[in-house]
């Protein structure tokens, strides 16, 4: 199969499933709710099939950045945008980020509470529509996304950097399954593709 052929087909999946899940679950409820409110249980499985859609756009940026061809590139040294000192009046973008960064400390929100904490029914559905025009946004430009990765990847063959590790696919059971088609197809070339890494000893 033709990879633009098969990324145009993943991206529309990827984009349909977005869509049903405003469509089917995020608009019904927030249809009569007082100041766009959801449940709080309708909010945590929204964000946790988005979370899911998430590793799966990356895993297709990161193919697409695999596919494509750049001329060799001379090793120079990284630069932390996000640490350095924005220009004055920069918005700093909390979108996507394609490459994950390294986990730290727990934060206090997970510490166990001495007291009684009761649970609120309804929660502000900003951040849910927040992370869902992220995903939107990142499946819009992902073809931009993967020409920047695959610089960047260009960068780590010619330092001799391990390739990257591809974790197992969790949670595929709980996609539909044009979506977990689309998954197992992306995870499998991936893994084609990461064979062919330089072998760095």
């Amino acid at each position: 199969m033709d990879l633009v052929i098969f990324f145009r087909g993943a991206v529309y999946t990827i984009a349909s499933a977005l869509v049903l899940l405003l469509d089917w679950e995020i608009q019904p409820e927030v249809h009569g709710r007082p100041r766009h409110r959801i449940r709080k249980s309708l909010k945590r499985r929204c964000m946790g099939k988005m979370r899911r859609l998430a590793v799966l756009i990356r895993r297709l940026i990161f193919l697409m950045a695999l596919s494509l061809e750049f001329a060799p590139v001379e090793p120079r040294e990284g630069r932390n945008w996000f640490r350095d000192e924005p220009a004055p009046g920069a918005r700093r973008w909390k979108g996507l980020r394609t490459i994950p960064g390294k986990s730290g400390v727990f934060s206090g929100c997970v510490r166990a509470s001495s007291g009684h904490m009761p649970e609120p029914r309804l929660v502000p559905i900003a951040p849910v529509i927040e992370r869902w025009e992220h995903l939107i946004e990142a499946l819009t430009h992902s073809h931009r996304r993967a020409r920047r990765l695959a610089r960047t990847l260009a960068r780590w063959k010619a330092r001799g950097e391990a390739r990257p590790y591809l974790a197992p696919l969790r949670f595929a059971h709980r996609w539909p399954v044009h979506v977990a088609l689309v998954a197992g197809a992306v995870t499998a070339r991936l893994e084609e593709a990461f064979r062919r890494w330089p072998d760095t000893g």
